[in-house]
C-alpha cells in the first residue's frame, strides 16, 4: 500500500482528495495523510501483527456474512461472537472465539444465509479477545508515534462514527490506532460521507472493496490498482489508464520500451479529440451566419423509447450516438415536407439483369471461386467493442469482410 501511494503520487502526480481505510487499511491512512513516515506505518502494522502471536491469540475465527448490522447485533447479543466489520448494507464480518463463531455459521447455514470463513491466522480482529493485548500495543505504538498530529479532514474514519466528539478520533495517534484495532471497523457510515462525483481508487493487493463499495454506494466510479494473480505492473497501469479516462489528470512519465512492444491503436474519439485542423489559408469566416433563404427549416424528433429505439444499439464507449448517415434522412423528409409529398422518386430501386463490363484497360475480366481471404461479422464486431464501438444487434449488418478491408459483404 505503501509503494502504491508512492507511485501514485511521485510517478504520476495522483493525489488523493480524500482517504478512507477499512480495518488495517487505518494504517495505510496514516501515511497517504502525511501524518506519520512509511517507517512508522511499517512498525504500526508490526506491533499489530507481531503481539497475537506471540501472546497465544490465536484461537479465534473471523466470517464474512450475508447480514446487515443490524440482523448480526441482533442474532449475536448475550454471545461472545460481535460485529467486527459493517461492510455494506448487505455484508458483514463477525468475529469472536473459534467453537462460538462456528456455532453462528451453522446457524445461518441452516436458514441458506450467506457466509465465508477468513483466513487470520486464528486472531479474531477487532473483537474483546484482543483486551489483554491492548496495553502492550499502546505501549508499543506510543513509541512509534511520540508526537502525534490532527487528522486532516480529507481523512475519513472508519474507526469512530463521523459525528464523534472522542478526543482520540480528532489525532493520529497511538490511542486511534489501538482503537481502530479493538473497536468495529463502521465502512458503511463512513461510505455514505464520500462526495457524490467522487472516484474511489482501492490502494490494497486486491479488488476486495468492490464489491462492498458498490452495494453502498453504486453510483460512484471504482478504479481496483492491483489483482491477485495477475502481474502488478500491468494491473497498475491499467488502473492508471482508467484514471485517466475517468478525468483524472496523469502526470505521464517516460521510460523504456519493451523490444517486444506492439503498437495499440487510439481510440477514434481520443484521435479526433488529439486533432487540430491549420485554417490560416482562409481569409474568410468559416461559419456563415444563419440567413433567412429559400429553404426548408425542418426538425427532427427521435422517440428513444418507441419507434427510434433501434438508435440504442449505436454507442460509443456507453454513450449513444444518432448515426451520421440520419443527417440524409433527416433531409430527405425537408424535402417530402417542402413538397407536401409523402413519398421520394426512385426510392429503393432495384437492379435486374446487370450487365458486366471489363475495367478499361483489362484485356477481361473473369469470375474465381470464394477463397478463404476473409473473416466473420462476428469477428469484425469483437474488434470494435475493443474500440468502446458498441453496435448493438440492429446496427450489426456486415456478415463477412476481405482480410485486407478492401471489401465486405452486408447482410
Amino acid at each position: 500500500q505503501i509503494g502504491l501511494v508512492d507511485v501514485l503520487q511521485e510517478e504520476h502526480g495522483v493525489v488523493p482528495d480524500g482517504i478512507l481505510g477499512h480495518s488495517a487499511g487505518e494504517i495505510a491512512c496514516t501515511y497517504a495523510s502525511g501524518c506519520c513516515t512509511k517507517e512508522q506505518a511499517m512498525l504500526i502494522a508490526y506491533h499489530r501483527g507481531r503481539l497475537p502471536t506471540e501472546r497465544g491469540i490465536t484461537t479465534g475465527l473471523m466470517a464474512a456474512t450475508g447480514l446487515s448490522a443490524d440482523q448480526v447485533r441482533e442474532r449475536t447479543a448475550g454471545t461472545n461472537v460481535v460485529l467486527a466489520c459493517d461492510n455494506s448494507p448487505t455484508s458483514t464480518t463477525v468475529a469472536g472465539p473459534a467453537d462460538d463463531v462456528k456455532r453462528f455459521l451453522k446457524d445461518l447455514e441452516a436458514e441458506d444465509i450467506f457466509n465465508r470463513v477468513l483466513d487470520t491466522n486464528g486472531v479474531p480482529y477487532h473483537s474483546s479477545v484482543l483486551q489483554p493485548l491492548l496495553p502492550e500495543l499502546t505501549e508499543s505504538l506510543n513509541k512509534v508515534i511520540p508526537n502525534p498530529v490532527e487528522r486532516p479532514s480529507s481523512w475519513l474514519s472508519a474507526a469512530f462514527p463521523l459525528d464523534s466528539e472522542d478526543p482520540k478520533a480528532a489525532m493520529c495517534s497511538a490511542a486511534y490506532q489501538v482503537h481502530s484495532y479493538r473497536s468495529p471497523v463502521l465502512f458503511t457510515g463512513a461510505v455514505k460521507a464520500i462526495p457524490k462525483n467522487a472516484l474511489l481508487v482501492e490502494i490494497g493487493p486486491h479488488s476486495i472493496l468492490r464489491s462492498p463499495l458498490r452495494q453502498s454506494r453504486p453510483d460512484l466510479g471504482y478504479v481496483g490498482t492491483m489483482k491477485k494473480g495477475d502481474c502488478a505492473a500491468k494491473t497498475l497501469a491499467t488502473a492508471v489508464g482508467d484514471m485517466w479516462r475517468q478525468g483524472v489528470p496523469i502526470q505521464w512519465t517516460s521510460g523504456p520500451v519493451p523490444t517486444n512492444a506492439t503498437g495499440t491503436e487510439v481510440p477514434r474519439s481520443i484521435r479526433e479529440a488529439l486533432t487540430s485542423w491549420d485554417r490560416t489559408l482562409f481569409d474568410v469566416p468559416m461559419v456563415i451566419p444563419n440567413r433567412p433563404g429559400p429553404g426548408v427549416k425542418f426538425e427532427r424528433m427521435y422517440d428513444l423509447g418507441g419507434e427510434d429505439s433501434y438508435i440504442c444499439d449505436h454507442a460509443i464507449d456507453g454513450n449513444v450516438f444518432i448515426p451520421v448517415t440520419h443527417g440524409t434522412d433527416v433531409v430527405c423528409d425537408g424535402v417530402l415536407k417542402k413538397y407536401n409529398s409523402d413519398r421520394l422518386p426512385k426510392e429503393n430501386v432495384p437492379l435486374r439483369d446487370c450487365q458486366q463490363y471489363d475495367k478499361p484497360g483489362a484485356d477481361s475480366t473473369g469470375v474465381s471461386p470464394e477463397t478463404h481471404d476473409h473473416l466473420t461479422g462476428e469477428h469484425w464486431y469483437g474488434l470494435c467493442e475493443r474500440q468502446n464501438l458498441q453496435y448493438g444487434p440492429k446496427f450489426q449488418m456486415v456478415a463477412k469482410y476481405g482480410v485486407d478491408r478492401s471489401w465486405c459483404d452486408l447482410k
